[in-house]
């Protein structure tokens, strides 16, 4: 399987490469009202609105502002566009699917996120 990988606070993760749609610099993030935690807000992309994760949160590690050199892997989560912030993409590398543990299996631990999701998103 091909993984992009990222780094978020030094630390490497990654993202199957088939639901990242693009990487794009880090830009203006608009703050919503009304939102968890784990979401940093929104920003606009081509006149489309994505939601931006804020992924150290949802990792339980240390929060900081965004900054200029950061980066967003726009990729697909249960059928929804959303803005991955990461520290800085290294690598897309071929790795067996055994030695990784999905986002999703991650998200399914937060209900009220997956709540959430359905309430607003679809």
């Amino acid at each position: 399987m091909d993984i992009l990988i990222y780094s978020i606070d030094e630390k490497l993760f990654g993202v199957e490469i088939g639901k990242v749609q693009s990487v794009i610099s880090s830009v203006e993030v608009t703050e919503l009202p009304n939102v968890p935690h784990c979401f940093l807000g929104a920003i606009n992309v081509h006149g489309e609105l994505i939601l931006v994760l804020n992924l150290r949160h949802l990792f339980g590690m240390p929060a900081k502002e965004l900054d200029i050199t950061d980066q967003f892997i726009l990729c697909t989560i249960r059928q929804n566009l959303m803005a991955l912030w990461v520290d800085d993409v290294k690598d897309i590398r071929h790795l067996d699917a055994k030695e990784l543990i999905s986002l999703e299996k991650i998200f399914q631990t937060d209900r009220d996120f997956l709540l959430w999701l359905k309430r607003k998103i679809r």
